[in-house]
């Protein structure tokens, strides 16, 4: 409309709406339900998962817009609280938005919304619980929840793999160890989201159990062959072992690539050689991305990982 006001703040609410669809499926897998959103927004291209704009405002003012912007999606206001800047944190259907808001005086107020998760931590099956669970955050966002079980580590352990699997989600090996001392990490992927238990044994008897989730920065699904799925998401690197075919693995990835917002750049890939080497791009990400897949050992191999320029080209000298 040629206001700022106006075309600025708009786009809270639409943020809102590509955040609340970027794992559609997923979130469906795991509540067994649809979010309340209307047809034409299921279409809603998945890479984004944060956006910055800025807000002719200032900073409580800004706040109150975003607020009130969200508030009119059906996103409550969970959390706000004030340390250098203005964090607000949203949720909907056990869904996360969260949203920091900065400024200098006399300067536009710069708004970040991004995505916060979409695992609803309080809705994961708990083992023998002793008490309730108690949740953790981190700024406006709810980070992660704990609560203490009769059971042991290794019970825990086998029932969250049992039940998560039920839900969807694949166990995984992390590829760099990170885990805190004194715990217990078993991590858990579905498209696009990290699900990782802590459990670390009590001097009292017990265990203590964290359940965490996060966005990742890549987004295949597991295919059917799946033996081994490892993840690093510091590094954003993921790698499947499958017993699927590579031509098959190769379209199968292309096809799942393509419909996440990436595009092939022909000029670069090779797929004349034993190892098919493809580069994908995406508004919004910082480079490229490779993607490999090679057979070994009547096994096929996938590898998808971002890659710098000099990576790109060490890649394809190999």
């Amino acid at each position: 409309d040629g206001a700022t006001l106006s075309v600025r703040a708009e786009r809270p609410g639409d943020v809102a709406d590509r955040c609340h669809v970027i794992y559609w499926h997923e979130y469906t897998a795991n509540s067994g339900k649809k979010p309340p959103l209307p047809e034409s927004a299921r279409d809603v291209c998945r890479k984004y998962t944060e956006s910055a704009f800025t807000l002719e405002l200032p900073i409580d003012e800004a706040a109150a817009t975003v607020k009130a912007q969200l508030g009119d999606l059906g996103w409550f206001v969970s959390h706000e609280m004030q340390f250098m800047m203005t964090w607000v944190g949203a949720e909907r259907d056990g869904l996360q938005l969260g949203s920091n808001i900065r400024t200098q005086e006399g300067s536009p107020s710069s708004v970040v919304i991004f995505h916060a998760g979409n695992v609803d931590l309080a809705q994961l099956p708990r083992l023998q619980p002793r008490d309730g669970l108690a949740r953790h955050r981190d700024g406006a966002v709810l980070s992660s929840a704990s609560y203490v079980s009769e059971a042991s580590v290794e019970e825990i352990e086998e029932f969250c793999t049992a039940q998560f699997a039920e839900q969807g989600w694949a166990r995984y090996r992390p590829i760099v160890d990170r885990t805190i001392s004194g715990h217990k990490a078993v991590g858990f992927y579905q498209r696009g989201m990290q699900l990782q238990v802590l459990m670390a044994p009590l001097d009292g008897g017990g265990t203590e159990v964290m359940y965490g989730a996060s966005l990742l920065p890549f987004d295949l699904p597991i295919p059917p062959g799946v033996i081994e799925v490892a993840l690093d998401m510091a590094l954003g690197h993921f790698y499947i072992v499958t017993t699927d075919e590579v031509r098959a693995m190769v379209e199968f990835c292309q096809a799942e690539l393509a419909s996440s917002g990436w595009q092939l750049d022909e000029g670069r890939s090779r797929t004349d050689d034993p190892r098919t080497k493809l580069v994908f791009t995406r508004d919004g990400e910082e480079g490229p991305s490779l993607l490999e897949v090679w057979s070994k050992d009547d096994r096929t191999l996938i590898e998808f990982r971002p890659v710098t320029g000099d990576q790109l080209r060490d890649a394809f000298d190999e």
